[in-house]
C-alpha cells in the first residue's frame, strides 16, 4: 500500500522513436524509427534508424545527379582512350611527313646530281667533237704531206731524167727531206693514236656517265614509288581515323543508351549488416569520401578500419591513416556492437583529427622488470681495484659499472 520508489519499467524513452514508451522509467536502448536513411533521397529522415520498407524515393535532382555522375565517368573513360589514339595517330602522321620530306630532299639532290651529270656529258661530247675536228685537221695535214712527198718523188724522177749530173746531190737532199717528213708522219700518227685513245677514254667515260644517269633515273623511279606507297599509308591512316570516328560515334550511342538506362531505373542504397567483431565490406559509392566523416555516425561502435595496404583509421586514437575511401575497394572494420542495415552516407565533410592517446591507455600500468632498474654495482680505478669514490683523491680516473652492463668513466673532483 506504500510506494517505496522501487517501481521500474524498461522501454524506449526517446520521444522521436516509433516505439516511444511514455511510462518507461529505464531506457533499454530499444528505440527505433522507420524511415529513409539515404541522405540523397527527397524523403530522407535524419532520425531514422531502420528502413525495412525501402521508403526512400528519388526526386528529379537526385536522378540528375546520378545521371551526371555516370555520364562524367563514361565520358572521362572514353576521352582518355580518344586522346591516346589521337596521340598515336598524330605521332605516326608526323613521322610519315618527316620521312616524305626527307625523301623529297633526296629526290631533289638526285635531280641536281642528274643535271650535273648531264652537263658533264655535254662537256665530254663537246671535247670529243673538238678532238675529232683536230684529228681531221691532222689527217688533212698528212694528206698534204703525202701529196708533197708524191710531188717530190715526181721531181726526183724528173731530176733523174733531166739532171743526171746533179742526181747524187738531189738524191741526198731528197732522202734527207723524206726522212724528216717520215719522222713528222710518225709523230703525227703517234699523236693521232693518242687522240684516238683519248676518244676511247672519253667514250668509256660517257658510257659510265650514261649508266650512272640510268641508275639515278631508276633510283628516282623507286623513290617516287616509295613516296606513292607512303601516300597510300597516309590514306589508310586517314581511313583508320574515319573508322575510329565511327567507333567513337558507336561509343557515343552506347553512352547514350547507358544514360537512358540510368534515367529509367532507380537504385536503392546498399544495406549491410555489420556484425560484432571483424567485417569486410566494399565501398559502394562512386566518389571518394573522407573516412572519418563517412564513419562518424557509427564511431562510438567502431574500433578501427583497415584498407588493402594495411593503413588504418584508429577511432579512439584520433588517427586517420587511410585518408579517403576509394570507390570499388574493400575495407576491414572491427565493430564493438552489431550495426544492422549500415549504408555509406554521402557527405562532402572532411574532419581534421589531432592524434591523441585514449584515457584507458594512459591509465595502463607499466610493467617493470628488475633488470630495467639501473643500479651501481661497483667502482674501480685504472688498476681494476674496487674503491670508495668518497675516499679517493681528486683527479683519480674512476670507472662506474652498472647492472645493465653500462660503464661511465669519470674523474674524481671535489665538485
Amino acid at each position: 500500500t506504500t510506494d517505496d520508489g522501487s517501481c521500474d519499467r524498461l522501454g524506449c524513452m526517446s520521444d522521436w522513436a516509433d516505439n516511444f514508451d511514455v511510462n518507461a522509467t529505464d531506457d533499454d536502448e530499444s528505440c527505433y524509427r522507420n524511415g529513409c536513411m539515404y541522405p540523397a533521397m527527397a524523403n530522407f529522415d535524419p532520425l531514422a534508424t531502420h528502413d525495412p520498407y525501402l521508403a526512400c524515393n528519388f526526386n528529379q535532382d537526385t536522378l540528375d545527379y546520378e545521371v551526371h555522375l555516370v555520364s562524367e565517368n563514361l565520358i572521362s573513360l572514353f576521352a582518355v582512350e580518344m586522346d591516346s589514339l589521337n596521340a598515336v595517330h598524330n605521332f605516326e602522321l608526323n613521322a610519315l611527313e618527316q620521312e616524305i620530306s626527307s625523301l623529297e630532299d633526296d629526290v631533289n639532290e638526285l635531280e641536281l646530281n642528274l643535271e650535273s651529270a648531264e652537263a658533264q656529258v655535254l662537256t665530254l661530247e663537246s671535247d670529243t667533237i673538238a678532238l675529232i675536228l683536230q684529228i681531221h685537221s691532222f689527217e688533212n695535214e698528212i694528206d698534204s704531206l703525202q701529196i708533197l712527198i708524191s710531188n717530190l718523188e715526181d721531181e726526183k724522177s724528173d731530176l733523174i731524167v733531166n739532171h743526171g749530173l746533179q742526181l747524187s746531190v738531189l738524191i741526198l737532199e731528197h732522202d734527207s727531206v723524206v726522212d724528216l717528213l717520215q719522222k713528222e708522219i710518225l709523230e703525227l700518227e703517234s699523236d693521232v693514236e693518242n687522240l684516238l685513245a683519248n676518244v676511247d677514254s672519253l667514250e668509256s667515260d660517257t658510257i659510265q656517265l650514261n649508266s650512272y644517269i640510268s641508275n639515278l633515273e631508276f633510283d628516282t623511279i623507286q623513290l617516287n614509288s616509295y613516296i606513292s606507297n607512303l601516300e597510300d599509308q597516309i590514306t589508310n591512316l586517314e581511313t583508320s581515323v574515319d573508322n575510329l570516328d565511327s567507333v567513337n560515334i558507336a561509343n557515343s550511342d552506347t553512352i547514350f543508351s547507358l544514360l537512358t538506362q540510368i534515367e529509367n531505373c532507380v537504385s536503392d542504397p546498399i544495406m549491410v549488416d555489420l556484425l560484432n567483431g571483424w567485417n569486410m565490406i566494399g565501398y559502394t559509392l562512386t566518389q571518394e569520401q573522407d573516412a572519418t566523416a563517412t564513419f562518424d555516425e557509427i564511431s562510438d561502435r567502431l574500433e578501427l578500419v583497415k584498407n588493402n595496404l594495411g593503413s588504418v583509421y584508429l577511432v579512439e586514437w584520433d588517427f586517420n591513416g587511410i585518408g579517403n575511401l576509394i570507390p570499388g575497394q574493400g575495407y576491414q572494420l572491427k565493430i564493438t556492437e552489431a550495426i544492422p542495415n549500415f549504408t555509406f552516407p554521402i557527405t562532402d565533410l572532411r574532419i581534421e583529427l589531432t592524434p591523441s592517446v585514449p584515457q584507458w591507455a594512459l591509465d595502463m600500468e607499466i610493467e617493470l622488470h628488475p633488470n630495467d632498474i639501473r643500479t651501481l654495482v661497483r667502482v674501480v680505478n685504472e688498476l681494476g681495484q674496487e674503491v670508495d669514490p668518497n675516499l679517493t683523491p681528486n683527479g683519480t680516473v674512476l670507472f662506474y659499472i652498472f647492472n645493465d652492463a653500462t660503464v661511465e668513466k669519470r674523474i674524481k673532483s671535489k665538485f
